[in-house]
């Protein structure tokens, strides 16, 4: 069962408000995830300004890998891999994300918390996560890839894991819900692959969030 939601720690929530994205080798090398996961940072970021929430994503420089020491804060928030298993020695910890393990999912996100009370006091926040994205999703019904498009939804996706959400909106109706299911295009052309949510709505391109999942980001990311 998911956890509950989390927020990042306070200096983030309350003065950044950006979290920066760091490409592993795995994104930067491949011909699919080297264009996808720009454009999601950006597609993300713009949605969420669209919807007046308050925080956003910028990509980290190269040279800006996230630091792995338990009591670092360097480098990059959010580091992203594209293959099917990946250990990232992050935050003091090895995290091995692997989709054997996970056989449904698109994407697998793990947050990285940390109890930043005084004494007595508990006060979990996030300080790092990591996000794993197959190398090359395969179409439901023809021998090729997913399109561009859908893939960059399953990574926004991602990233609305990573800055904070845990369970899935019940029954949202938007790119938040459990399994948008593929709904392959023509087998020429890849990026007349869509999404379906609750609803009827498809996607990309993407437009909206709902109440629901919109008032959970705001609880985590209030108005400074």
């Amino acid at each position: 069962m998911a956890g509950p939601d989390v927020p990042w720690y306070d200096g983030i929530t309350s003065k950044r408000r950006i979290l920066t994205v760091f490409q592993g080798k795995s994104v930067t090398s491949s011909p699919i995830w080297s264009n996808v996961v720009p454009k999601a940072v950006k597609d993300f970021t713009d949605l969420f300004n669209n919807l007046k929430l308050n925080v956003g994503l910028a990509l980290a420089k190269p040279t800006e890998q996230p630091e792995a020491g338990s009591f670092q804060f360097g480098g990059a928030d959010i580091w992203v891999e594209a293959l099917e298993q990946f250990t990232f020695p992050i935050a003091g910890r090895n995290v091995n994300l692997d989709f054997a393990t996970e056989p449904f999912a698109q994407g697998i996100t793990e947050k990285q918390v940390w109890d930043f009370g005084i004494k007595d006091q508990v006060k979990i926040q996030v300080r790092k996560a990591v996000i794993l994205m197959r190398p090359n999703p395969q179409s439901d019904d023809f021998p090729r890839r997913v399109g561009n498009g859908v893939l960059g939804c399953w990574t926004v996706h991602e990233f609305i894991h990573a800055v904070g959400l845990t369970a899935h909106t019940h029954g949202a109706g938007d790119l938040y819900e459990a399994n948008p299911a593929l709904r392959s295009g023509k087998r020429d052309d890849p990026e007349t692959d869509k999404l379906e949510v609750r609803g009827g709505d498809k996607v990309p391109p993407i437009k909206t969030l709902t109440g629901d999942t919109i008032k959970r980001i705001q609880t985590l990311w209030p108005k400074p």
